[in-house]
């Protein structure tokens, strides 16, 4: 675990928040599942901005799979690979609600 990365996410995002606390709890969102995507599969839930439906994903970082990055990245979106659809896909961080650890 990286503190000082996720201070400085923190620091750096914390313009879009109301408070450093609410900034710190994104940046470990964010640094908790890019961590567990690296490393496999991770099953986790978040709202879909679009609709706000409850959505549930089994997701992984597995770069073996052919992935062409779209020039709109944000800083709080997170990309990963849909293991149940073979697809890319990307969630808004702040929508994250539950990782569940398998």
């Amino acid at each position: 675990m990286n503190k000082s990365k996720i201070f400085k996410l923190a620091h750096s995002v914390r313009a879009e928040f109301n408070t450093f606390s609410q900034a710190l709890i994104f940046a470990w969102a964010k640094y908790k599942l890019q961590t567990r995507l690296t490393s496999g599969v991770v099953s986790f839930d978040f709202i879909k901005k679009s609709t706000g439906e409850l959505r549930k994903a089994n997701g992984t970082l597995d770069f073996q799979i052919p992935y062409v990055p779209s020039s709109n990245t944000a800083w709080y979106i997170q990309k990963f690979k849909d293991v149940d659809l073979d697809q890319w896909r990307c969630l808004d961080i702040r929508t994250l609600i539950k990782i569940y650890i398998l």
